[in-house]
């Protein structure tokens, strides 16, 4: 999908929305760094809408599953240098074993579908210390006006970005709980080819996206500093 943003307010705000406020970890919270285990979960449709049908889903295109099939797990990886199994599959009993929870933010909150507080939660094929629950994750191609200055008598550029938004939910399966949350958006430039009427190197700007994305993540969440 792509649409076009004729104000740059509309551009700087949605940037406005990816800072650290946006972002939340229990306080004095630790966790001891060599039992540090990542897996990532999608919450999907094809689990939860029978029980859950008025909740909007995140989609993939089919290069964007890719990304997340085959490179998110080396990019959290490279982040943290803990132990990551890729993308997982919830619990065989996955309708009684998640809810709709809201999360609170610095002023705000947002909704996410999460496993039930206290209940034990098992993730296949392995089981790991963590989930990273992604929820509600989109990527949109959209224009922006930069540069020039009608009143100078200058015509403004447009450039093509694409932007990557989701919750997110860190689980720790040892409490039963979620650990960390938040809200993040990331964007890259899109290099564009006129004459051919096409992107450029898209897998390299989602890659850069992703890169991004959990760059953020991480610096809110348990797996800081596991590298250092």
């Amino acid at each position: 999908m792509r649409i076009t943003l004729s104000a740059l307010f509309v551009c700087l705000f949605l940037l406005s929305c990816s800072g650290t406020t946006n972002q939340f970890i229990l306080e004095d919270y630790s966790v001891d760094q060599r039992d540090v285990s990542i897996s990532v979960m999608l919450v999907e449709p094809d689990y939860h809408f029978e029980n859950f049908p008025d909740h909007v889903y995140g989609a993939l295109r089919p290069q964007e599953q890719q990304i997340f099939d085959q490179d998110l797990a080396f990019i959290l990886n490279e982040k943290t240098g803990a132990r990551v199994t890729g993308l997982t599959s919830p619990p065989t009993q996955v309708n009684n074993s998640f809810e709709l929870r809201e999360f609170n933010l610095d002023g705000s909150s947002f909704t996410a579908l999460a496993p039930k507080e206290g209940q034990p939660f098992s993730v296949l094929p392995t089981q790991t210390r963590f989930v990273l629950i992604l929820d509600q994750y989109f990527f949109t191609t959209y224009t922006i006006e930069v540069g020039g200055d009608s009143y100078a008598g200058h015509e403004s550029e447009t450039e093509d970005r694409l932007r990557f938004e989701s919750n997110y939910i860190i689980w720790d399966t040892e409490l039963n709980d979620a650990v960390a949350w938040g809200k993040i958006n990331t964007t890259e430039q899109i290099e564009y080819n006129s004459s051919r009427n096409s992107y450029l190197n898209m897998r390299n700007t989602y890659l850069d996206l992703m890169d991004k994305a959990m760059e953020r993540i991480v610096a809110v969440s348990p797996f800081n500093g596991v590298n250092a």
